[in-house]
C-alpha cells in the first residue's frame, strides 16, 4: 500500500514539473540546468506569472498560467499538489522565494525540457522563439487609444 502511494506521488510530482517548465519555456529560453536561469530571468517569468503586480501569485494567477496556451488544462489533483509544493508556508500565496525554491526543485525536469528543445528543427525553434516575443510583445501595457503606455513616475 504504502511503496504503491509513494510511487503515485512521485509520478504526480513529476508530471506537475513537466508541465510547469514546459510552459516556462514557452517565454524564456532554458539552460541545462535550473541554477542557470538568471535571477532576471526567474523575476521576470515570476511577474508575468504576477498578473494583478501584488508582489505574490495568487493562486487563480497561478491556475491561469497553467492552463493558457497550448500545452492544455493541467488535472485539478495535479493543479493542488503542485500548489502545495510551492506554497511552503501555507499562507495562500507564493511570493519569489518559494518560486524560485520550487524552480530549483526542477532540475531534471528542467534538463529534459533543455534537451527536447535542442532537439527541435530549426522551424520550430524559430517558431518557440516567436511565441516567446508574441507573448512578451501582449503584456506591453497600452493606454485607451492602443499605444503603449509609459508610466513616468
Amino acid at each position: 500500500g504504502y511503496l504503491l502511494h509513494w510511487h503515485r506521488m512521485k509520478k504526480q510530482a513529476r508530471r506537475f514539473k513537466m508541465k510547469f517548465i514546459q510552459h516556462i519555456a514557452t517565454d524564456i529560453k532554458l539552460a541545462p540546468s535550473s541554477g542557470a536561469l538568471s535571477p532576471n530571468q526567474l523575476k521576470a517569468e515570476f511577474d508575468r506569472i504576477d498578473k494583478d503586480k501584488g508582489g505574490f501569485i495568487e493562486k487563480e494567477e497561478l491556475r491561469a498560467f497553467v492552463n493558457e496556451g497550448k500545452l492544455g488544462d493541467m488535472s485539478e489533483s495535479d493543479f493542488d499538489a503542485m500548489w502545495t509544493a510551492i506554497d511552503v508556508n501555507n499562507s495562500g500565496e507564493v511570493d519569489f522565494i518559494e518560486f524560485c525554491t520550487f524552480l530549483s526543485g526542477c532540475g531534471a525536469e528542467i534538463e529534459e525540457v533543455y534537451n527536447e528543445q535542442r532537439k527541435m528543427s530549426r522551424a520550430a525553434r524559430s517558431k518557440s522563439v516567436s511565441n516567446r516575443l508574441a507573448t512578451r510583445v501582449s503584456m506591453v501595457v497600452k493606454n485607451d487609444e492602443g499605444a503603449p503606455f509609459i508610466d513616468e513616475a
